[in-house]
């Protein structure tokens, strides 16, 4: 051995971070084409920046292209040097092994660079805990610089380094020292985590830096690429395993494709569960298929050794929020939920108005894992989970094995509802649109115009969203009485403001879902508060009646002549005559003729209405009252119209007045709450002030 090669040897460098260690595969012939011809082209073009980000969600395959690019490069005589981060290893997942690294592989490769190299690290054998910025000078810039050599360094998984810095030191280091060396090119991977990010954007790198965003490749061609992998890999398997003959088909190769959905990691871990030793890969198959909604098979199945999606999951979250105060993770989880669990796409400037919490801790928080989000730069803009299997994972634990992260989706969905009714309560209020009394929908103008310039993201999403987080909500006492309470709240005080803002919105329609999922769950609640708060029955043996939802048909009658709740509490909100442009007889004709025509029984104006006869949809809510009041003599002079529910002749037709009526009338709003109270010690105001003075007797 000669003096030389004894100093690179006992030089302390990370020697398992190399390409040709760790058994990495490449990009399968024939995929990755487009972006593998992009960078190749960038490795030859020296009037292109000398550094190159590969910008790539979790998953997206940003080591396999390293490996390939390593490899391509090499072969071309161009490769200098290359690390392979990785968490797994101290030395590898260490910044200061870095450069040492890069420069013993320097060195081992160009005779001229070795004998610049050697001599300085038997002068300063200490150069390896220097500083980064002496590091990159002293063993990577002043040797290069001597002795002229132009290269191609590759650096991947920059992310899986240990850094508390806010912008990364490495990339810090590198904006300042880069443009040194000329001839030198730096080809990098990371995930768009917030300090890869900040460290990109310093401006000595930024306009030293070409970008390649990975996961806004046409999905197409992703798509492409993940089907020539499945069709690769099966007929290989088909080869080494006899009696698979045209399996799979064509139908679940498609499947496999798009429970794929541009996951590269997620297609090669569904083919290492479906091949597994000593295991029938045509049930491996079914089995996953026949679970279409389900990803934990390939969630816990290796996609590399000792690496599978769940414990990559939990790493990112890990090193995301591993550091924080405990007090941190209720926030952490309920900004998580409301992503996965929206309705639609929220957000960050959303969410933070539903959770009541400020756009400058939402966006952080998931900033600092954008590894797994589509997030952009605008706060306005949704943020949604890149793969399906992380919504899985985060909800299922036995997968998220870290209680802090695991989000169950009845609690947080109950929040959501929560935060959506409170901001209903408190942001919905008479003629959001300023309207002119008497106007018409369709003779006020650009009603969308009119609906982004007085309603928000975050109150059309409560608006339109609030009973499907209702509907999947968490039956518990604590947590039950306060939706009970803003719900109370929102049906007496602000419902009309509800129905006019849906008007606007032509959302119309949810409004008797919305009405007819508060009765089921109001109808849980109650079953659940029998077994749970005994008491009830003492306090208030009405809970005991049949179910509201079963009794609708045959209450409408008695609740449209006996009770205008309706009417009585909105009354200060609307006319209390009708108006006199309005042609009382006509009116009366009107709601006649379109409640025959839609054959339903009974006085169900407002489900008539809604569907676009008659007037609703043409008069603002406020004139509702006046309608009603109509609507109310009609039925007094003809009460022996049949709205039974024996006509077989007609079908009943759902109404958002006889289900908001039952709702009111026919449940133990104050028995609820008040047992809720006593059993927690909830605070939700005097009860007397909580709930309307209109409810009529039970009968």
């Amino acid at each position: 051995m000669t003096a030389e090669a004894a100093v690179l040897n006992e030089f302390r460098c990370a020697e398992a971070a190399e390409y040709r260690h760790g058994g990495r595969e490449g990009c399968l012939k024939g995929t990755r084409r487009t972006v593998l011809d992009e960078i190749e082209h960038w490795t030859r073009d020296f009037d292109k920046p000398p550094v190159y980000w590969l910008n790539g969600l979790a998953g997206t395959g940003k080591s396999t292209i390293a490996q390939t690019i390593a490899e391509r490069v090499f072969a071309g005589g161009r490769l200098g040097a290359s690390f392979f981060c990785s968490r797994d290893f101290e030395d590898r997942s260490n910044l200061h092994f870095i450069f040492p690294t890069l420069a013993v592989q320097l060195a081992r490769r160009y005779t001229k660079f070795r004998s610049i190299f050697v001599p300085l690290v038997q002068s300063d054998p200490g150069i390896i805990h220097e500083s980064l910025c002496d590091q990159m000078e002293k063993l990577i810039v002043r040797p290069l610089v001597k002795s002229g050599i132009s290269t191609v360094m590759v650096i991947d998984a920059l992310d899986e380094c240990k850094d508390d810095e806010p912008a990364s030191a490495i990339l810090s280091v590198l904006g300042q020292l880069v443009s040194e060396i000329r001839g030198v090119k730096f080809f990098v991977t990371g995930r768009p985590e917030p300090r890869i990010r900040v460290g990109f954007r310093l401006p000595p790198l930024a306009r030293a830096t070409d970008v390649f965003i990975l996961h806004e490749v046409d999905s197409s061609q992703v798509n492409s690429d993940i089907r020539l992998f499945f069709s690769h890999r099966f007929l290989e398997l088909k080869s080494q395993r006899q009696g698979l003959g045209d399996w799979p088909t064509k139908e679940q190769l498609d499947l496999l494709c798009k429970r794929a959905a541009g996951l590269f990691v997620y297609a090669v871990a569904t083919f290492r569960f479906i091949r597994r030793q000593n295991g029938n890969p045509r049930k491996r198959l079914d089995l996953l298929l026949q679970s279409p909604e389900n990803t934990a098979h390939e969630g816990k199945t290796e996609f590399k050794p000792k690496t599978t999606l769940d414990l990559l999951y939990l790493s990112i979250l890990e090193e995301a929020f591993g550091g924080d105060e405990p007090e941190d993770d209720l926030k952490v989880r309920s900004v998580l939920g409301a992503v996965i669990l929206a309705a639609n796409p929220l957000s960050p400037s959303t969410i933070a108005t539903l959770l009541d919490l400020d756009t400058g801790d939402v966006f952080p928080l998931l900033s600092s894992v954008h590894s797994l989000l589509t997030l952009q730069q605008d706060t306005n803009l949704p943020v949604r989970p890149f793969h399906k299997s992380f919504p899985d994972f985060i909800i299922d634990p036995t997968r998220c094995t870290n209680a802090r992260f695991h989000v169950p989706p009845p609690d947080y969905h109950s929040e959501l509802a929560i935060g959506c009714l409170e901001l209903m309560n408190r942001r919905l209020q008479k003629n959001m649109f300023k309207f002119l009394d008497g106007l018409a929908n369709d003779e006020a103008g650009d009603l969308r115009k009119r609906a982004e310039g007085n309603i928000d993201r975050g109150l059309r999403y409560a608006c339109e969203s609030w009973h499907k987080h209702l509907i999947d909500a968490k039956i518990a006492p604590t947590r039950t009485a306060k939706i009970i309470f803003v719900l109370n709240r929102f049906l007496e005080k602000k419902f009309l403001f509800w129905l006019e803002v849906l008007s606007i919105l032509g959302t119309l329609r949810d409004a008797v879902d919305a009405l007819e999922v508060t009765a089921k769950w109001l109808e849980v609640c109650r079953d659940c508060a029998l077994d749970e708060f005994p008491e009830f029955i003492h306090t208030d043996p009405g809970i005991t009646d049949r179910r509201p939802c079963q009794r609708l048909p045959s209450i409408c009658h008695r609740i449209f002549r006996g009770h205008q709740h309706v009417r009585c509490t909105y009354l200060s909100h609307g006319p209390s005559a009708i108006p006199p442009d309005i042609d009382r007889a006509a009116l009366v004709r009107a709601v006649c003729s379109s409640l025959d025509e839609d054959c339903a029984r009974g006085p169900d104006l407002m489900g008539s209405l809604y569907r676009g006869h008659g007037i609703f949809l043409q008069h603002r809510v406020p004139q509702l009252v006046a309608v009603q009041q109509v609507h109310r003599d009609w039925w007094a002079q003809d009460g022996d119209r049949n709205i039974g529910c024996d006509n077989s002749q007609t079908g009943q037709i759902p109404c958002i007045a006889t289900v908001f009526q039952s709702i009111l009338h026919f449940l133990p709003w104050k028995s609820l709450v008040n047992a809720a109270r006593r059993r927690n010690g909830y605070h939700l105001g005097p009860p007397d002030r909580c709930f309307s003075q209109h409810h009529p007797p039970r009968t």
